[in-house]
């Protein structure tokens, strides 16, 4: 299995276009933002998919195209920075403010996370053998959301950081909001905006200091003190939504940062030829300058003086479906994978009988992606959904969904 994987935002579409915040603020659904999130599921899924195992130059091309879906990862921080920061400030009122927003939290996320923990443990592990095992003997990692920290120390393809790799950005999440929300809770706005900055240029001193230390690039891209610039930079567009002059205040340097750190990402991909987590200049340059671009687009496709245009395409239904089921999708679809390529539905199967290696390569993908997509389909209707209607109802005063946004 393959390493990185996107962590996913924590709070589904609304059922209603409108709700109050407890200051009696109107909200307003923005549709786009689950067609965001499903850009970045959609971006993960290629990733683990589409690397090219088979010859052929146009096989090389489109593995190297989905290379860039790791990216998701700061996509979805940044979403979640954003969307949760939101919702922290909007409660933080509230006498129940914590205990709301942990119950809320634990509703939303561990159903899901400790079904799979227990089929990765008791069902899939005994079976497999080795490398197995060594998940099974230290599943504790699995169970307390520390995962990363377990990655970092033995690395990608031993321990948790094999079957069950995936959840280290989830672990990355639960860390960073079990302390946050206390931030939130003691700092006015002001004071919040300049210790948000803070973590972010603590994290990027992080990275130098690993690096300069000797360490690998993967404890630089799995440890949470590392990865605070994408939850950190979406933190500060919450802040910034909350103030009078609005997103619209930054809808022009939103656009100078996009060019810019598009720019940035292309001068890299020239240099270096790839674009990859496992290389510290692309996690001391890429990374921050992914995060800023991804914030941007946000900030243009949610002021309302951003690009109508950018917003309609995030619009679309097919991406907001795979923003709602985009949880489950993230749990399930590397097991999915798996599955199916021991069922015989391989590259190099398919190499065998096609005509070309970009055919076999895009069959391969697409048809793994669709099933994944059925079974997170499924997984949302069935686990997840209760589970929600659960935390709605746990309380009444609390913003019902991420995506729903003051009204300016």
């Amino acid at each position: 299995m393959s390493p990185p994987l996107a962590s996913l935002p924590s709070y589904t579409p609304s059922v209603t276009a409108r709700a109050a915040t407890p200051a009696g603020r109107a909200r307003r659904y923005v549709p786009a933002l689950d067609g965001l999130r499903g850009v970045a599921a959609l971006a993960v899924v290629c990733f683990h998919f589409g690397r090219a195992e088979v010859p052929g130059m146009g096989a090389r091309i489109v593995g190297a195209a989905t290379q860039f879906g790791w990216t998701g990862v700061e996509l979805f921080f940044v979403l979640s920075g954003f969307l949760i920061t939101g919702i922290l400030l909007d409660t933080r009122g509230d006498r129940a403010y914590l205990r709301t927003f942990y119950q809320r939290r634990a509703l939303r996320i561990l159903p899901l996370y400790l079904l799979f923990v227990w089929v990765m443990v008791y069902l899939i592990a005994p079976r497999a053998g080795a490398p197995s095992d060594a998940l099974v003997a230290r599943q504790w990692w699995l169970w307390t959301y520390l995962a990363n920290v377990d990655i970092a120390q033995h690395g990608w393809y031993t321990g948790v950081g094999g079957p069950a790799a995936h959840l280290w950005s989830l672990s990355i999440e639960e860390q960073y909001y079990l302390a946050f929300p206390l931030l939130v809770l003691w700092l006015p706005s002001a004071w919040l905006a300049r210790a948000v900055v803070a973590l972010i240029a603590a994290s990027v001193v992080g990275r130098a200091v690993l690096a300069l230390t000797g360490h690998p690039a993967r404890m630089g891209y799995v440890l949470t003190f590392t990865r605070l610039d994408g939850l950190g930079l979406g933190a500060l567009l919450a802040i910034q939504a909350r103030r009078e002059d609005g997103l619209n205040h930054v809808v022009h340097a939103a656009r100078v940062a996009l060019g810019l750190a598009a720019a940035t990402v292309l001068a890299l991909v020239a240099r270096t030829g790839r674009f990859s987590y496992a290389d510290w200049e692309i996690l001391h340059l890429g990374v921050p300058a992914v995060s800023i671009g991804f914030a941007a687009l946000l900030t243009l496709i949610v002021a309302p003086a951003g690009v109508p245009r950018l917003r309609g395409v995030f619009e679309h239904a097919s991406l907001r479906y795979l923003g709602v089921i985009s949880y489950s999708l993230y749990i399930w679809h590397p097991l999915v994978g798996t599955a199916l390529r021991r069922a015989g539905l391989s590259q190099q199967t398919l190499y065998a009988k096609l005509p070309s290696g970009v055919l076999a390569v895009v069959v391969v993908m697409v048809a793994q992606a669709a099933v994944a997509i059925v079974v997170a389909s499924v997984s949302y209707r069935c686990i997840e959904r209760p589970f929600l209607a659960l935390k709605e109802r746990s309380a009444d005063r609390a913003p019902r969904t991420a995506t729903e946004l003051p009204v300016p």
